[in-house]
């Protein structure tokens, strides 16, 4: 298992790895071929996911509606995804590509590995707090207006980071572990000392703010369905006050159930090298290092396909998103005719 897995997994695999092929450089002699299509397929889906991710940020801030209420924080996630496609995965997957040549000294590692979990693990924040917001729209609405305050929205964002940089700084400064590069293909990774902190960071900087995103919208969606089933009654269509407030519940719960589906999307990109590091599967796994590659694919596509959800399940995000590529179409054209 490579950068893309949780520290805990990593520490799992790396001492597996170890027993199975020690220092045995020859896994890039074996596996040229598959290793070189991985990494141009990876650096691919790297540059189509960070442009789909900034053309996401362009869309919510050129529009004016898309950036009032939870809009900073879901530009703040986006944001995030954006990082990971076009800096922190791409970096990763040009290490494990020139791993073979000895390119990288081995102080590179802590620096590269630590960026790398700090922002993935303030993007689990950043998505958890999303998701409160979004909670509070919904179950409080009363109490919603100080959510949306420039200073709730700063300590959200900031927070975010915060717990991201904090958790990985133990590791940083080597209590519990340290970065190192990891066989098979020796690209950077947790490992730990013996004492029992990776099964905290992970705890800290994965399951618990997913959890916690997991149980938010699930008591958002039954609360929409309870509120839904009671209110299958005749209502005045010409209350406008009645109309606005579904208009606004409306738009509320297409932008819940973008977020949801972008959610499972990326626990079904993410958890996957888990369940294999915890279960007999890691035995099949560390002997077959190009499913390795691939499994990190797999994790990449949750922050790259994260944009589509918007585009594809809202009209609002296509429209918005429709202008910059106008204007752009437009300036490409007037540069042609130069």
């Amino acid at each position: 298992m490579e950068a893309n897995q949780t520290p805990n997994s990593l520490n799992v695999t790396s001492r597996d790895l170890n027993q199975t092929n020690g220092p045995d450089m020859a896994v890039w002699v074996t596996f040229g071929i598959p290793l070189w299509n991985w990494y141009l397929t990876n650096l691919t889906i790297c540059v189509a996911g960070a442009l789909f991710n900034l053309l996401l940020i362009v869309a919510i801030l050129g529009s004016r509606s898309h950036r009032r209420g939870s809009g900073c924080l879901i530009v703040n996630v986006v944001f995030i995804e954006f990082c990971m496609c076009a800096a922190h995965l791409p970096l990763n997957t040009i290490m494990t590509y020139q791993a073979q040549f000895h390119t990288f000294a081995g102080w590179v590692c802590p620096y590269v590995h630590f960026t790398f979990l700090w922002t993935q693990q303030a993007g689990h924040w950043s998505a958890c707090f999303l998701a409160l917001n979004r909670f509070v729209a919904f179950v409080f609405p009363h109490s919603y207006p100080r959510w949306t305050s420039r200073a709730a929205y700063i300590g959200m964002i900031a927070g975010a980071w915060t717990v991201g940089f904090v958790d990985n700084l133990f590791l940083a400064l080597g209590f519990g572990g340290r970065y190192v590069f990891m066989p098979p293909w020796y690209s950077c990774g947790p490992r730990s000392d013996g004492r029992a902190v990776l099964p905290v960071v992970s705890a800290i900087g994965v399951y618990v703010p997913e959890g916690i995103q997991a149980a938010l919208y699930i008591i958002i969606i039954v609360k929409v369905k309870i509120f839904s089933r009671s209110n299958r009654i005749c209502i005045d269509v010409n209350n406008s006050s009645v109309a606005q407030a579904r208009t606004v519940a409306h738009r509320r719960f297409s932008v819940v159930k973008i977020l949801l589906v972008s959610s499972v999307w990326y626990i079904l990109c993410y958890f996957p090298n888990t369940i294999i590091a915890s279960t007999s599967l890691i035995r099949y796994f560390v002997r077959n290092p190009v499913l390795q590659l691939w499994m990190r694919t797999l994790f990449l596509c949750g922050y790259a396909v994260n944009p589509i959800f918007f585009f594809a399940l809202s009209a609002d995000y296509r429209i918005a998103a429709a202008r910059p590529l106008s204007l752009l179409c437009v300036m490409m054209t007037r540069l042609k005719k130069r």
